[in-house]
């Protein structure tokens, strides 16, 4: 009788260098373990030289390159054996061992979690580190030989990352989320507590690469792959997709749909930021006089501010109305039809008809809608009755309004639309001033009420800015109840993350073995996590900090300065040549004015309506070339002066801005009466 030899089974360990003595084995969640794969840190930007150089010369020094906790101000010590590696030398295998290889040298085992130094943080190349994640796949037999990959039967290495939830960071078998890949992009999907070794469908895998070295007289191989911190945002960003059981608030949906999340960008916000344009200068404008003489001077320093504002909102207003207009026509084709060609009602959904509803009864008030119609009867304007004429009749001024080259003045032109303005008004905000040349306390917003509440139109002027802008949420919210849940192309438009806290963002690695051919239940060998790591922001304040430095020019004499090339152009169209023009007419002095209080503030002045750079009729306009030295030197005086002013409320000016004398540096060379460098 012939026996069937059982094969060996295959298991992920750290690598080789890391066991401590052999048959040593600890299992713990400490970064270097030998149960589980070790995450090295690299301090310089020839990490892979420097790993190449390190597996050739010095394995049994590995463990020196474990990740620990570090700030800036507490840095990892560069380890002692990376002055010792010869990275610009060629690469040679080690036929032998140095003296007393036998002997392992001690490894230095990083601080465990939970004491008092931190949590093990990864941060991004910009701060000059770099990780990777290194294991050994070995067969569990005696001696623990390296399992080598047959890329002829299919067999492939890799590695994943899984987000684990704050709560769990010291939980030894923490829940986990695999970056799983959807038809609209990745996101995060629950990993069932039975599923942690092995693989979910569509799951992330990143690649690994594999070194040959000798240890201990034996030849090893060293499995490595890039840990790619630089993907924080896109791993934050990504929806939390979990199973919908219950208290799964990780992986709560958003409110809002792309389609929801589109209307809110074009439509809901611009309209909300034109409500609280008019908030902020109600608020101005209203607050109490120092004194009673002074009521009557603020009053006319108001008066152009207010038709310039009105000016404003409503160029904005037909904008928004535009794209209202396209949102509803593009995926909300039932309710544009009912409301372009007056559909009848069972031709609409419940959510649909309420929606309609809804917009043919939002209205301006009908004080404001008199002192419109009155003040601006001359220059052929009408005001549209409700919020559905407005959105048909914008409809039709699409092209005039995308081809506009000038700003909106109301008081110039006789025809609205010789420059492609519409020829209508119905303006979204408009400020409630005791003192107003067009009506009294006009200000729209009788927005969609509830069916309870009656009729649309409702003087909102004592309302608080919080209700006017709620008014607009419910008009997203219908929008949202009456878009399609399925067959329309939605934008590219990530939703928000579900409920992850972005400054809690735990992550732990499993590298991964798979052998398709084998049999089922031995196609995928996952290891054990990593030690819970997080992923530090861009701008992480514990970041080590890459040296930057910026040359500027030494001498800045005219003489000096004019050796610099002008080799950077800019190339400015007809409007943006139109609109420095405009900008050239404006003084430093304006633009303090304009932002101190009163009785300081004075408004910038009319600088005109503006248009393109014309010459004999012709539309002109520029390339332009700047000295890229010269532009820095700007720069530097500018935030200089930027810093000084700001320090006066910010007080961070010893935060910022240090200088330190470097003796003998000077701007032109001695002698020859400062002759020429």
């Amino acid at each position: 009788m012939v026996n069937q030899l059982a094969l060996p089974s295959i298991r992920w360990f750290a690598p080789a260098p890391l066991w401590g003595r052999p048959g040593a084995v600890r299992l713990d969640h400490t970064n270097g373990s030998v149960g589980q794969p070790a995450i090295l840190r690299f301090s310089t930007d020839l990490f892979m030289e420097e790993l190449l150089a390190l597996t050739a010369s010095y394995p049994e020094r590995l463990a020196d390159w474990i990740a620990q906790y570090e700030t800036w101000r507490e840095p990892m010590p560069a380890p002692a054996a990376a002055a010792d590696l010869r990275l610009t030398e060629p690469i040679r295998p080690r036929r032998g061992t140095p003296t007393g290889a036998d002997t392992v040298v001690p490894v230095r085992w990083s601080a465990p979690r939970g004491t008092d130094k931190g949590p093990l943080k990864l941060y991004q190349p910009v701060h000059q580190r770099h990780y990777l994640v290194a294991a050994a796949l070995v067969c569990q037999q005696p001696g623990l030989p390296d399992r080598i990959v047959d890329r002829a039967k299919q067999e492939q290495l890799g590695f994943v990352v899984r987000r684990i939830s704050a709560g769990d960071v010291l939980n030894p078998a923490p829940e986990e989320y695999a970056f799983v890949a959807e038809p609209d992009g990745f996101s995060w999907r629950r990993v069932p507590v039975e599923r942690r070794q092995a693989l979910e469908p569509g799951e992330e895998r990143l690649p690994v690469f594999a070194i040959n070295y000798r240890h201990c007289a034996r030849d090893r191989q060293l499995l490595a792959g890039t840990i790619p911190v630089g993907k924080r945002e896109a791993y934050l960003a990504a929806p939390g997709w979990g199973h919908a059981g219950a208290g799964d608030s990780v992986g709560a949906a958003h409110p809002r749909t792309r389609l929801g999340l589109l209307f809110d960008a074009d439509v809901a916000s611009p309209w909300k930021a034109l409500v609280e344009q008019a908030h902020l200068f109600e608020q101005a404008f209203l607050a109490p006089a120092a004194q009673e003489e002074d009521a009557e001077q603020r009053r006319k320093d108001y008066v152009d501010a207010l038709d310039r504002l009105r000016e404003q909102i409503q160029t904005g207003s037909w904008y928004v109305l535009l794209d209202f207009a396209k949102f509803l026509e593009r995926y909300l084709s039932s309710v544009w039809q009912s409301l372009k060609n007056g559909l009848p009602g069972d031709a609409l959904s419940g959510p649909e008809w309420v929606l309609a509803e809804a917009i043919r009864s939002t209205a301006l008030l009908p004080d404001l809608v008199d002192a419109l119609a009155g003040k601006f009867r001359p220059l052929n304007y009408s005001v549209a009755a409700d919020l559905a004429t407005a959105l048909v009749s914008v409809a039709a001024w699409e092209a005039q309004l995308e081809g506009v080259e000038s700003a909106l003045d109301l008081g110039l032109r006789v025809d609205p639309s010789g420059e492609g303005w519409p020829d209508f008004l119905f303006p979204l905000a408009n400020p409630a001033l005791e003192m107003d040349r067009i009506g009294r306390n006009g200000n729209l917003f009788g927005l969609l009420p509830g069916p309870e509440e009656g009729a649309a139109v409702l003087d909102e002027s004592a309302l608080p800015l919080d209700a006017k802008l709620d008014r607009i949420e419910r008009l997203a919210e219908l929008v949202q109840a009456a878009l399609p849940k399925e067959g329309v192309q939605a934008p590219e438009l990530e939703p928000a993350p579900g409920s992850w806290d972005k400054d809690e963002a735990w992550f732990v690695i499993r590298c991964v073995f798979e052998r398709p051919r084998c049999g089922p239940g031995n196609q995928v060998v996952v290891s054990n996590a990593t030690e819970p790591f997080q992923m530090a922001a861009f701008f992480d304040p514990d970041g080590p900090a890459r040296p930057v430095r910026i040359p500027m020019p030494l001498d800045v004499s005219p003489a000096g300065l004019r050796k610099y090339k002008k080799n950077t152009t800019f190339m400015i169209s007809d409007m943006l040549c139109g609109q420095i023009e405009r900008i050239k007419k404006l003084s430093l002095g304006d633009l303090v004015l304009s932002v101190l209080p009163w009785p300081f503030h004075k408004d910038l002045p009319n600088v005109g309506a503006g248009g393109s750079c014309k010459k004999g009729g012709l539309d002109i306009g520029m390339w332009c070339s700047l000295s890229i030295p010269i532009v820095t030197l700007c720069a530097l005086i500018l935030l200089i002066i930027m810093v000084a002013l700001f320090d006066l409320f910010f007080k961070w000016l010893p935060f910022l801005f240090v200088c330190l004398p470097i003796p003998g540096l000077k701007g032109k060379k001695s002698g020859g009466g400062g002759g020429l460098p």
